[in-house]
């Protein structure tokens, strides 16, 4: 009888756990599928990079009628290119994404170079990107700027962007997929960190942090490497993909992409990713 009883208790122990790794299956189940629309979601915006580049490069001179210098500058371009699919191809985890756009970033200035030659115009400086869409090229001047509710502070900005503000306008912004819809790249979760720390490594990190200050980015600059951006604390901006006002292509669909980079041919070799850039520790 004693026996009995025992098997009782077991079998009733075993279904207690079963009961409850069933009810948290599905929270944790739609947790994990939240992550991952939320991962796809940067490295999508990441993939756009990389086939604009690559639809800049393959729109610029043939190289074989440059001369030398503006040929080196098309191979810098190309090499770049390289890097940043190669980059983006092995990302598994947002503090990838930062070599993507670094890359992107150095690809984009050899361009510049390349036009300006090729315009007979004096060289560019290495300046940042335009703050506002990294995708309007090197910024040609700095701009006050203010955050909804924060401080003015200087930003990088492109001619139009420049324009914009001295008119009262507010510039246009890059809109990238949130929990929350289409929102300011700065405005959106900090998985977006690293992707924009990227653009603005080859300026050092003190444009990062006069420019970010005040925006809900500013905080991700500085997460350890590895941090989990997805986790319940990790920024989520509530809500679900697709449920707000920028929905991209259906409840949590963002269509298919750019359809991947092109290939350009054999340009650049590997990507390094440890050769000689320090994030300083991110």
């Amino acid at each position: 009888m004693e026996w009995i009883v025992i098997a009782l208790l077991i079998v009733g122990a075993v279904m207690l756990m079963q009961s409850r790794q069933t009810r948290a299956t599905p929270a944790s189940r739609q947790s994990e599928e939240m992550a991952e629309r939320r991962w796809q979601a940067v490295r999508r915006v990441a993939e756009e990079d990389v086939t604009a580049l690559g639809q800049q490069i393959a729109a610029a001179p043939v190289p074989s009628s440059l001369g030398a210098e503006a040929a080196g500058d098309f191979d810098d371009a190309l090499g770049a290119y390289e890097r940043a699919k190669e980059a983006l191809a092995a990302s598994a985890h947002p503090d990838d994404l930062q070599w993507v756009s670094k890359s992107l970033d150095d690809g984009r200035f050899a361009l510049a170079r390349l036009d300006a030659r090729q315009s007979g115009r004096e060289l560019p400086s290495r300046r940042p990107p335009c703050f506002f869409d990294q995708r309007h090229g090197l910024s040609v001047s700095d701009a006050q700027w203010a955050p909804e509710a924060g401080v003015p502070r200087e930003v990088p900005v492109c001619a139009a962007c420049g324009a914009r503000i001295a008119d009262g306008q507010d510039p246009q912004a890059r809109l990238v997929p949130t929990a929350s819809g289409d929102r300011p790249y700065y405005e959106a979760g900090p998985e977006y960190g690293p992707w924009a720390r990227g653009w603005y490594a080859g300026s050092g990190m003190y444009v990062m942090n006069n420019v970010l200050m005040g925006t809900l980015l500013f905080n991700a600059l500085y997460l350890p490497p590895g941090h989990d951006y997805f986790a319940a604390d990790g920024g989520d901006m509530g809500g679900d993909f697709g449920d707000g006002a920028g929905d991209t292509g259906g409840a949590g669909d963002f269509g298919d992409g750019t359809g991947g980079a092109g290939d350009f041919g054999d340009g650049g070799g590997g990507f390094d990713g440890g050769g000689g850039f320090d994030f300083g520790g991110f």
